[in-house]
């Protein structure tokens, strides 16, 4: 089930890519496992001859027209991939899996061009369903998710950001100023496999999100942008 802070990402970074003004047409999706989505929703609407270069700290190859590179290193030190290479670099729901977000956050402004942007999708870790997760194992999560199968799996978190505003601080000190956030409740996402708790989780994303509970809405789409090079 696709989340609304994937869908805000899908929607974001094809504006960022739609207003590029420079020739190159390759884009960075960290974390990208085996999932497609970001070849077949994000480039598969532009059709302008974009193609993706895709890293993970797990074999992340996959068949597709618009893959061009598959590296196997973590986001905390990406030493295949040189510096100012993208104007766009994409995450989805990665960085809550990795110990040194720091390390992750001055890498991806390392490998970013000038001006360049970082759209990414993380959780809230104060809105319940991510502070069970907090406190709970990887078996735990697995049993929520599901059967494991493909990009349904369960992988350990970290939390290493703290927070929303960790994060926003953290992608500071490494150079990257945030530029648009928009944040949702989704706990239908958890509790969509048992119907009897649908209507109770339905009930609570609307309020919280025609309340505005920022603190409560769990799913999170931010844009960091690198700052321009001086003139």
């Amino acid at each position: 089930m696709q989340t609304p802070a994937e869908a805000a990402l899908i929607d974001r970074a094809a504006t960022v890519l739609s207003g590029l003004d420079v020739p190159q047409r390759a884009l960075l999706n960290v974390g990208a496992g085996h999932s497609t989505v970001i070849e077949d929703e994000l480039l598969g609407r532009l059709d302008d001859g974009f193609v993706c270069d895709r890293l993970d700290v797990e074999p992340c190859a996959v068949t597709h027209p618009l893959v061009r590179r598959c590296v196997v290193e973590s986001v905390e030190r990406m030493s295949q991939v040189g510096s100012a290479q993208y104007a766009l670099v994409v995450s989805n729901y990665v960085l809550e899996h990795v110990p040194d977000c720091d390390a992750a956050l001055r890498e991806v402004a390392r490998v970013l061009r000038p001006g360049g942007r970082f759209v990414l999708t993380v959780p809230n870790p104060d809105a319940p369903e991510f502070a069970v997760a907090r406190r709970t194992p990887t078996w735990f999560h697995q049993a929520v998710k599901g059967p494991a199968r493909g990009t349904e799996r369960a992988y350990p978190t970290f939390y290493a950001y703290g927070s929303v505003d960790g994060l926003l601080a953290s992608g500071r000190a490494a150079g990257l100023e945030p530029e648009d956030l928009k944040q949702t409740a989704f706990v239908l996402g958890y509790l969509a496999r048992w119907p009897a708790l649908v209507p109770l989780a339905r009930a609570w994303d609307g309020s919280v999100n025609r309340l505005g509970l920022h603190r409560l809405q769990g799913h999170v789409c931010l844009t960091l942008r690198k700052a321009a090079r001086a003139s």
